[in-house]
């Protein structure tokens, strides 16, 4: 077991103010620590207290395995071995109490662990319904488009037989001017002959009358 970090390190205001980030394995322990940084920074405690909250917690942990591992992420590897731990500034705790601490670290940390199996499961469960949520979203966004392709083509159908509408009926319109132009046509040169046969006839007529 290693020695606890002397409250006088600088470490531990660093961990409790922000200035020191560092991703705790256990998730008990780092949740007890963002929740003291979080009472520092609203004015709920001061620093001091902050810190000897954490470091009475890290004493009666002091035995967990993952109590070492996180005291070495946060302090590095400048901690030592040794069989005795630094004084806690606490009243006097007799050898029962001291026992049932140690009993608690024994029964406390498969909880945890416990806790933390939840916690990642949770945690995957969340990312399953995040992916299927994205799967729905771009499968909905694939229909849309599709349908809007399909809406698309409509449309161009509409106006390709609007067109095609407009220049059968402006072919009719030129074909029916046409016919009724040479209908005028045909007409004008019926009027013409008969103009010209009358014409004839009264030429002929005043012909004979005169013996011309």
């Amino acid at each position: 077991m290693k020695t606890i970090p002397s409250k006088d390190r600088k470490e531990w205001r660093l961990l409790l103010t922000g200035d020191l980030n560092v991703s705790l394995k256990n998730f008990f322990f780092q949740m007890k620590v963002t929740q003291a940084k979080n009472q520092v920074m609203s004015g709920k405690i001061d620093i001091d207290e902050a810190v000897d909250e954490i470091y009475q917690l890290c004493h009666k942990f002091r035995k967990a395995k993952f109590m070492d591992e996180d005291l070495n992420k946060i302090f590095g590897d400048d901690i030592t071995e040794s069989s005795q731990e630094e004084p806690v500034a606490v009243s006097n705790i007799d050898a029962k109490i001291q026992e049932q601490e140690e009993k608690d670290v024994e029964a406390e940390d498969p909880k945890l662990k416990e806790k933390e199996r939840i916690i990642q499961q949770i945690k995957r469960q969340e990312i399953e319904a995040r992916n299927l949520r994205i799967k729905a979203e771009k499968e909905e966004l694939e229909r849309i488009k599709k349908e809007l392709e399909q809406e698309r083509e409509k449309a161009k159908m509409l106006i390709e037989k609007q067109l095609e509408e407009e220049r059968k009926n402006k072919l009719k319109s030129i074909e029916e001017k046409r016919k009724k132009a040479e209908l005028e046509r045909q007409k004008v040169q019926k009027i013409t002959r008969h103009k010209k046969v009358t014409k004839q006839k009264k030429k002929s007529f005043w012909g004979f009358i005169f013996g011309k």
